[in-house]
């Protein structure tokens, strides 16, 4: 058994990941590569219909921030246990976000099994708001401009435009579906090596 932990890391013979003041940094053993600050939890104002992501104007997202974390070891699997805490506006109008705020609990638990070459993750979080998108990213250290993804009959490249900015592009014509910089997925995605 290579999995290793101490209070605020959890580790194998390939993975490495570490609590920093504040931040998830993590070791890929494998290659030598260390990706610091991976994870971010943001939210924006979504005021499309059930469909389609709708951007507001001049919107400011809003960051969380990782309030506490717990390191647990079992036999064959270490999990951090990470708390997020984000305030998200109540709604969203076509006009703005509310100033009345829920202060919102996001939980991430990262597992990292035995001699796995690969991080799981679950997410557990309970919605009091309406109208927006939270989002969690992974911070790679150059912008992404392609990936590779499964889609339903395999796999696909998928090229990006790293400087898109979907408000420099609203309002939109009534009617007109703007050109969003996302693709589907079905069970994995991978980026500069990192799937």
């Amino acid at each position: 058994n290579s999995l290793k932990t101490t209070s605020d890391t959890i580790e194998n013979d390939y993975i490495k990941v570490k609590i920093k003041e504040g931040k998830v940094n993590i070791t890929d053993k494998r290659n030598k590569k260390e990706y610091r600050d991976f994870i971010s939890l943001f939210d924006t104002a979504d005021i499309g219909d059930s469909y389609n992501f709708g951007a507001l104007p001049y919107d400011i997202k809003k960051e969380g921030k990782i309030k506490s974390f717990k390191v647990e070891k079992k036999a064959l699997f270490a999990t951090l246990n990470l708390d997020f805490e984000i305030k998200i506006p109540i709604i969203s109008t076509e006009n703005s976000r509310s100033k009345t705020e829920d202060n919102c609990r996001f939980n991430l638990i990262l597992i990292l099994y035995n001699q796995a070459k690969h991080l799981e993750f679950r997410a557990k979080w309970k919605n009091k708001t309406k109208n927006h998108l939270l989002k969690l990213g992974f911070n790679l250290p150059k912008p992404v401009s392609s990936t590779l993804s499964e889609d339903l009959f395999g796999t696909i490249k998928r090229n990006f435009n790293p400087d898109f900015d979907v408000y420099s592009l609203i309002p939109a014509p009534k009617g007109t579906e703007i050109k969003l910089n996302t693709a589907p997925m079905q069970r994995f995605v991978s980026a500069q090596g990192v799937e």
